[in-house]
């Protein structure tokens, strides 16, 4: 009979869906570099960028200050 069960599709899914769950989880644990960046991701990165602007900017105005101070 040409039939679909509806149970071995289900079984199906779930054995491809727990196959990827632990491909991610074993790829997120040896080899992180290879996901995709997430929101969060790119959010800490935007925040050590602003830290090291606001770092960069702080030694650029106490360079100004020790110029200043020489005359």
């Amino acid at each position: 009979s040409d039939s679909i069960n509806s149970g071995s599709v289900t079984n199906a899914a779930i054995g491809t869906a727990s196959a990827n769950a632990l491909t991610y989880g074993v790829q997120k644990m040896f080899a992180p570099q290879t996901l995709p960046a997430t929101k969060k991701d790119l959010d800490d990165l935007r925040k050590e960028m602003n830290e090291i602007k606001l770092l960069l900017k702080n030694i650029h105005l106490r360079k100004k200050e020790s110029d200043v101070s020489l005359f």
